[in-house]
């Protein structure tokens, strides 16, 4: 019987990493805010332990078709011999010419028109949990953006004082600016301003195993005065259900 792969094959190191051929290639938009575009190509390596990436050519002006090559790379040169089946993926923020993509491979490529993706349309999505009925307190996470394009974080919560015989509430905003994926089962918004001696923002908000959101923001900074990094995750409500 003919064993499945041949032997370890070492290879120069000069081809170590080369263009490979792909059999299907296609642009996604995610489902997501704001949407995103995503190119997703595969097809058959020729080797077993060959790790396939899509990587952008560098263009001085934009193009019509932004060239993306499909490289297929062996760790250290060496590579095992063994048809396998691949799928890479790529975000194209930055890489779209004017009509769209071409993708090339080792002696084939295709071009893919991209339609520009809707822009300018306002966001506002809510996860709250009110337990005020059993003396407790109500927190609401709103997650908005006029364009759809930055959001901004806000915690609403509001309690009943019983001694004072009154209700308390507070908004605070918990992070603006921020960019990143909404999905229906999570939210990942972030903003980082540490490379001008700003804070890192990280919004995340998980649905958890009861089918409700857990949401936690971190903080982080470097002290520049005393020269240690902070980094703080807390969370801002469990049991969240999305309105």
């Amino acid at each position: 019987m003919r064993p499945d792969y041949g032997p370890i094959e070492e290879l120069a190191a000069s081809s170590s990493e080369q263009p490979i051929d792909f059999e299907y290639a296609e642009v996604v938009t995610l489902e997501s805010f704001p949407p995103q575009l995503v190119l997703v190509v595969s097809g058959t390596k020729p080797f077993l332990n060959m790790e396939v990436t899509l990587r952008p050519v560098d263009f001085i002006r934009q193009p019509e078709f932004w060239t993306i090559e499909v490289i297929g790379r062996l760790p250290g040169g060496i590579g095992l011999p063994a048809l396998a089946p691949y799928t890479a993926t790529l975000r194209l923020e930055g890489s779209i010419g004017t009509k769209g993509v071409e993708v090339v491979g080792a002696t084939r490529r295709q071009q893919i028109d991209v339609e520009p993706l809707p822009t300018g349309e306002a966001v506002e999505i809510i996860f709250s949990r009110d337990d005020r009925p059993v003396d407790g307190e109500l927190r609401e996470l709103t997650i908005a953006s006029d364009d759809g394009a930055e959001f901004t974080a806000t915690l609403h919560t509001a309690h009943f004082d019983r001694i004072a015989g009154r209700e308390v509430e507070k908004t605070e905003e918990l992070a603006s600016g921020l960019t990143g994926t909404i999905a229906d089962d999570e939210v990942r918004l972030s903003r980082d301003d540490r490379p001008a001696d700003g804070v890192l923002k990280e919004l995340v908000v998980i649905r958890n195993a009861e089918g409700t959101f857990d949401a936690t923001l971190r903080t982080a900074s470097f002290d520049q005065i005393g020269g240690t990094p902070t980094d703080e995750t807390v969370e801002i409500g469990s049991g969240l259900t999305r309105n």
